[in-house]
């Protein structure tokens, strides 16, 4: 009887071991399949770009001035804006017109090297404004200009909605991994799998530069509303990482 049981329990601790050995086996192939292995993988990179006209411009103005007090100024100061912006809403929605930044702080004199006291304030209101069509930014600085306001930053160029070029630059970045891969495999002899794992990093969207104008030369440019403003180019960018199996 006690051999019978001896017999059985060896049976069966066979069996097991012939179990663990099957799960083993599985598990090294899942792990070989999902590349946890490096050497079952390999990984490339792509780039694409697509270049696009710029569709929309965005140019600033500051308006400053100082007084005995902020009450004193802000009056100057609205009505100087207002007038710019009495013309320039003629051409652009009341929604693309902002204040972007609004400040006033005293002015300090130091009467015979004494304690410092408040001589007056200076007031100043910073306006952005977001031209829809690019063929109107002259207009918009002449306009500007019109209303004596010689601090003025823009234009800027840049795409209202790249994300329809940043779809089209994944796409050229995707086929240019996939090049890669196959030319790579190739020289390795080996055939590539399905794709493991995949990144995107490092986009971009690159707009054109601000320009400033300040004082007699924002004058003098933005009065001529033929003006020569080209637009250029902006970069669309995508950097993608793809990992594939290597069968």
């Amino acid at each position: 009887m006690l051999d019978k049981i001896y017999k059985a329990g060896f049976i069966l601790i066979i069996f097991l071991i012939i179990l663990s050995g099957f799960y083993i086996v599985s598990v090294y192939k899942n792990n070989k399949l999902i590349g946890t292995n490096g050497q079952n993988t390999i990984v490339v990179s792509g780039q694409g770009k697509v270049s696009a006209s710029p569709d929309i411009s965005t140019i600033t103005f500051t308006v400053r001035d100082s007084g005995k007090s902020v009450k004193d100024v802000e009056p100057k100061i609205s009505q100087k804006v207002a007038k710019a912006l009495d013309q320039i809403k003629t051409l652009v929605e009341e929604k693309d017109i902002k204040t972007e930044n609004y400040a006033s702080y005293p002015r300090y004199t130091y009467p015979n090297n004494g304690p410092a006291t408040i001589d007056g304030y200076e007031v100043s209101q910073t306006v952005s404004i977001k031209v829809r069509n690019v063929d109107d930014v002259s207009k918009v600085l002449s306009m500007i200009s019109s209303a004596d306001i010689n601090e003025v930053a823009g234009p800027s160029y840049s795409i209202d909605e790249p994300e329809n070029y940043k779809d089209e630059a994944r796409k050229e970045a995707i086929t240019d991994a996939r090049q890669k891969a196959q030319k790579l495999a190739q020289q390795l002899g080996v055939e590539l799998g399905r794709i493991i794992s995949f990144s995107e990093s490092g986009d971009s969207y690159t707009p054109q530069p601000m320009y400033m104008m300040r004082a007699e030369s924002a004058v003098a440019n933005s009065k001529d509303s033929s003006l020569n403003l080209p637009a250029g180019e902006n970069d669309i960018v995508s950097n993608v990482t793809i990992t594939f199996e290597i069968k």
